[in-house]
């Protein structure tokens, strides 16, 4: 994908999370927008390592300016996103169930590489607290990334190579 295109994907991500994100969230837990964008756009397009880079990018921001530490969301998006970047080389990218899959493990991992450096940089909060609200964020990211899919699987792939695929 283009970088001009990406630019104001993460940038409205970026935006969105700090305002409107957080009138949706439920116990603390709300979608993460910039991991969400990543996540779709890595996996849907090969050679994606310049988006998992502007990812980090915006994810150093929005630590910068809404988290208490600035960086660990920053190397959490960018792990995870080397990680999506090579299950996309491995993985069929036309099946949803692959991309809930991705997109369910990726969330799972982003947020316990979080604990992990934020419980190395001082926090107090426990594991099991963080387990606690996996269920939360696994859903609503689920859910844009969902959005995200049908979004782009039809940029992405002009014809489907399932046998059940009608035009």
């Amino acid at each position: 994908m283009k970088y001009r295109y990406l630019i104001p994907v993460f940038l409205c991500a970026f935006l969105f999370q700090g305002t409107l994100v957080n009138a949706f969230a439920v116990r603390g837990a709300a979608p993460n927008l910039i991991l969400c964008a990543m996540i779709s756009i890595v996996f849907m397009y090969r050679d994606s390592f310049g988006t998992v880079a502007l990812a980090c990018f915006f994810q150093f921001l929005s630590d910068l300016i809404l988290g208490v530490y600035a960086g660990p969301g920053a190397i959490a998006v960018f792990l995870v996103g080397i990680a999506v970047l090579f299950a996309s080389e491995e993985l069929n990218k036309e099946n949803f169930g692959t991309m809930l899959i991705v997109s369910a493990a990726s969330t799972l991992s982003y947020n316990l590489i979080f604990f992990g450096i934020t419980r190395l940089l001082g926090e107090r909060y426990s594991l099991v607290y963080v387990l606690k609200l996996q269920p939360l964020f696994i859903a609503y990211n689920l859910a844009v990334c969902s959005i995200a899919y049908f979004l782009l699987i039809r940029r992405v792939v002009k014809y489907r190579q399932d046998r059940f695929y009608r035009k």
